[in-house]
């Protein structure tokens, strides 16, 4: 079998030779067309002995690919952008692929967006691996996607063991290389010559909310959901998520009301996917529906991603919605309105959420993960407060079972503290005298730190209570400007350590 890679490129000179380098022993021949670079793109393209073809922008991304499907000799046709690439497992499969004939298939592969720590922060799907055949080409001048319109078509298939590793859409790549504006452009021209195409008309109602311009694009949103004579079944490619958009559009332009309702009249439509419910459940709780809230984080935490079929965020089936019912139980088990036992369900589906993201810890976003489980966990074995005045009465009262929950917290962040400061022992040791704790605090914070330094003083005052730490940790969240920050942590730190006079002045001050 001969496999063909095509390509589409401009001022790719950064990223290209990583994506080359990464099939270049798995493909026949390089397919590049080159729409307009001015770096070294074309100079490197040829040094992996590619054809390049130069051609002027057409401003329609579907027809360069077209043009280089145009030159292709191979049975099959492999499709990746510059900033893509197949790590050393995907290079496997795809060498097992070509070693014995497959089916005439058009074949979904795996798409995977990881930030700059790696954490994969989207994942969606596209067709790139297919048989070169008339009929099969692409359409739409943005987010171009596969047809084919011969009599007897080909077929769809997943092939999600096939992994494409994709950085483009890392914020700084974005803005640098001002892909939004040239979206932009691509879609306006499109929706000239074509006025009702949806697809155009969805994205570029996203590409205007990136801009960040929520008033202009909450028309085009509108001009979408009108389309649609009623609310299209959950199998629609992209309406989903326009509805999801459409409800966060409105909260961004004050209109939480009208975005839960929007929400629930589009229900069938979106509820298949963890983003909507995660969104439905903000909303509910910004509307004072604590219980309504529960419920949708609970909703998306249930959905199966092996069912998702458009774009998604990993977070959104676990971490995020974890961390959202940790902050309502925590209101929950504190709300004075509440019956007695209420609170007291909430307190213990708090442990039971904290258990659950403590196991997703080495899978998790650790830097979401950390800033939320900091201040919580912190705040949760300081004291049994009065619930009126204080969340914190949610783990443990015995002080052994305190000592542990905060230096299993610590041990958590270990790897990161040692990493971080090129310590070569583990931070819980250094902590086991109370100067050290306050002396690599201050390092923190000296490096720049703010919230890691706050966070492990505030660790360290709980655990070896100490009030004095305490007095310096306000004193630290005052300068930022966060006085009622501040006034909270004395206020707990009162009820801790109620013999200490000095709390109880430095609150009035403050």
């Amino acid at each position: 079998m001969k496999l063909s890679l095509c390509m589409i490129v401009r001022n790719e000179a950064e990223f290209l030779a990583r994506c080359l380098n990464s099939v270049a022993d798995l493909v026949d021949e390089m397919i590049i067309v080159d729409t307009g670079s001015i770096d070294q793109t074309i100079s490197i393209a040829k040094g992996f002995g590619a054809q390049v073809v130069q051609i002027e922008w057409p401003n329609d991304f579907a027809v360069a690919r077209n043009v280089s499907l145009s030159y292709a000799t191979g049975d099959w046709i492999l499709v990746l952008d510059a900033d893509e690439y197949l790590d050393q497992a995907s290079q496997r499969v795809l060498a097992a692929f070509k070693a014995q004939p497959p089916p005439p298939t058009r074949f979904r592969l795996k798409v995977v967006n990881p930030d700059a720590q790696g954490e994969i922060t989207r994942i969606y799907y596209m067709d790139r691996l297919f048989p070169r055949r008339e009929g099969i080409f692409y359409i739409a001048p943005l987010h171009e996607y596969v047809i084919d319109t011969h009599d007897r078509p080909t077929p769809s298939a997943d092939f999600f063991e096939l992994v494409i590793q994709h950085v483009g859409l890392l914020p700084e790549l974005m803005q640098s290389r001002r892909k939004l504006e040239r979206n932009r452009s691509v879609l306006v021209d499109a929706l000239k010559r074509f006025p009702d195409d949806l697809h155009c008309l969805y994205h570029l109602a996203g590409v205007t909310i990136a801009l960040g311009d929520h008033t202009q694009a909450w028309p085009l949103y509108q001009r979408l959901l009108a389309a649609f004579r009623e609310p299209p079944g959950p199998d629609h490619l992209f309406f989903s998520l326009a509805v999801i958009e459409s409800m966060a559009c409105l909260e961004c332009l004050r209109q939480v009301p009208q975005a839960l309702d929007l929400g629930v009249i589009y229900q069938s439509s979106a509820e298949h996917h963890p983003d909507y419910w995660l969104l439905r459940g903000h909303l509910s709780r910004r509307l004072g529906n604590y219980e309504a809230a529960r419920s949708c984080f609970w909703r998306c935490l249930n959905i199966d991603e092996r069912t998702l079929e458009q774009p998604y965020r990993p977070v959104s089936l676990n971490l995020l919605p974890l961390l959202k019912l940790l902050h309502l139980n925590r209101a929950l088990s504190c709300h004075p309105g509440l019956l007695a036992e209420r609170r007291i369900q909430a307190r213990q589906e708090f442990r039971d959420v904290i258990r659950r993201l403590l196991l997703l810890w080495p899978a998790g976003n650790l830097q979401t993960l950390s800033q939320n489980l900091y201040l919580l966990l912190a705040e949760a074995v300081l004291t049994e407060a009065n619930p009126q005045h204080s969340y914190l009465s949610l783990l443990p009262p015995n002080p052994s079972d305190l000592a542990k929950e905060v230096m299993q917290v610590l041990g958590f962040f270990q790897a990161d503290f040692t990493a971080l400061l090129e310590l070569g022992q583990p931070i819980t040791h250094l902590l086991e005298l109370p100067a050290d704790g306050l002396a690599l605090a201050e390092q923190l914070k000296r490096q720049g730190h703010d919230f890691k330094a706050v966070s492990l003083l505030h660790l360290g005052a709980l655990y070896y209570q100490r009030p004095d730490w305490v007095m310096v940790l306000a004193d630290w969240i005052t300068q930022t400007g966060s006085k009622v920050r501040a006034r909270q942590i004395l206020i707990e730190a009162r009820l801790a350590f109620p013999e200490n006079p000095l709390l109880a002045e430095l609150s009035a001050q403050i």
